[in-house]
């Protein structure tokens, strides 16, 4: 009997069963061999499969070394700032008397300190990095309204009020409604207003030859806490705006103090 015959005859005796095991066996090493691919994703192995969902999530990754020091500066800056201006405060109290201290650089400390905040708001920043800021804000309009107080002139007065009340209103303004792209004007502004603040005071001092009433306190602690937020804006955001500001910060302050020290004595 031919060999394909023989088949026929032996595959009609089997029952249907056995008929479909057959050609599963038959048939699924051709599909292997040409479709290695689709075999593949129709059964995935055991282990894959008793994989899918139960992947545990990556764990988040502590915060490195150099991040907390970073950070626990910043709030030993903050707390060093809630103080830095007030030895110039308590000096006009205690003398009765402004002279030597610019009113210029007091006003455009104002405005920069106030302009400053913003730009880390809007960023999301932590607060650390900024909160001396506010500190030094405040102190600032309360040396500017000490010395437009002992001048006894009631216009200068008037300009303190309204120009205090405009940085409110554009400080407001800018923090709701400033785009992103504006919040890098309102930094190098901040930048610019800061850094030429202290060069009315600077210059006076070398024309008097004398500190001009600064305290040399305030010089030593406005020179490291520039170098600090250097280190932390660098650790913690890399900004390149507030290094900027920061950096020109060390620089001035650190004329200031060697004055002081000079001329103090």
């Amino acid at each position: 009997m031919p060999i394909r015959a023989f088949l026929i005859l032996a595959a009609g005796a089997m029952s249907a069963p056995t008929r479909a095991t057959l050609r599963v066996r038959v048939h699924r090493p051709l599909l292997d061999a040409r479709f290695p691919s689709c075999v593949a994703s129709a059964a995935p192995p055991v282990r894959a499969a008793r994989r899918i969902g139960t992947r545990r999530a990556p764990r988040m990754l502590a915060p490195a070394a150099s991040q907390l020091v970073a950070r626990g500066l910043g709030w030993a800056v903050s707390a060093a700032s809630m103080s830095l201006y007030l030895p110039i405060a308590a000096r006009i109290v205690r003398t009765g008397s402004a002279d030597g201290l610019s009113v210029t650089t007091w006003a455009l400390n104002v405005l920069g300190f106030a302009a400053a905040i913003v730009y880390p708001l809007r960023k999301g920043f932590p607060i650390s990095c900024y909160f001396d800021t506010i500190c030094l804000a405040a102190q600032s309009v309360l040396v500017l309204a000490l010395i437009v107080g002992k001048s006894r002139s009631r216009p200068r007065t008037l300009a303190l009020a309204a120009g205090l009340s405009a940085v409110g209103a554009a400080f407001a303004a800018a923090v709701r409604w400033a785009p992103v792209w504006g919040l890098a004007l309102v930094q190098a502004g901040a930048t610019t207003s800061m850094t030429v603040a202290l060069l009315p005071q600077i210059g006076k001092n070398f024309r008097r030859r004398s500190s001009g009433g600064w305290s040399s306190t305030s010089a030593l602690l406005s020179t490291v806490g520039n170098g600090v937020r250097v280190f932390t804006t660098a650790t913690l955001t890399g900004d390149r705006l507030l290094l900027a500001g920061f950096s020109c910060g060390l620089l001035l302050n650190g004329i200031l103090l060697a004055q002081t020290i000079v001329w103090e004595a």
